[in-house]
């Protein structure tokens, strides 16, 4: 994916997908979420990570903290999904490598049969609609 835009999510944004989609419509092929997960919620992580990948139809790469903190068992999995959902790479050791290619995106987002490309500025307008409390209040 050399020179290609690349998306980023810290921790708990990449369960909400609509900021994975918005990364994606923004032309991003790649989304980067590093997180601070307990070991157990692992699976849960990983069913968000993989449907996130799906339905924008862009990669999605995440690592986690690789010990506990302050009494927190913190830790798990670092994981690379493809865009059409399949794990690319999922692994505990210390340094990883996943090959990324820019044609993965196109093939599936040509072949998903929920992708329909949005354009970035129709998502900008609805948050900045959300995030803006006149508008939220004068909606009742």
């Amino acid at each position: 994916l050399d020179g290609s835009p690349l998306g980023i999510q810290i921790c708990s944004d990449v369960t909400r997908p609509q900021g994975t989609h918005l990364l994606a419509a923004q032309g991003a092929l790649a989304v980067l979420a590093p997180r601070a997960t307990e070991p157990e919620s692992w699976e849960s992580w990983k069913l968000v990570l993989r449907a996130n990948a799906r339905t924008a139809c862009c990669y999605v790469a995440t690592v986690n903290r690789p010990r506990g903190e302050r009494g927190v068992p913190l830790g798990g999995p670092s994981l690379v999904v493809g865009p059409s959902g399949e794990i690319v790479l999922e692994t505990v050791e210390t340094l990883a490598l996943a090959r990324l290619a820019r044609a993965a995106v196109d093939t599936a987002r040509a072949r998903y049969p929920g992708y329909v490309a949005v354009r970035s500025e129709v998502y900008a307008a609805g948050w900045a609609a959300l995030a803006d409390p006149v508008r939220v209040d004068e909606r009742g």
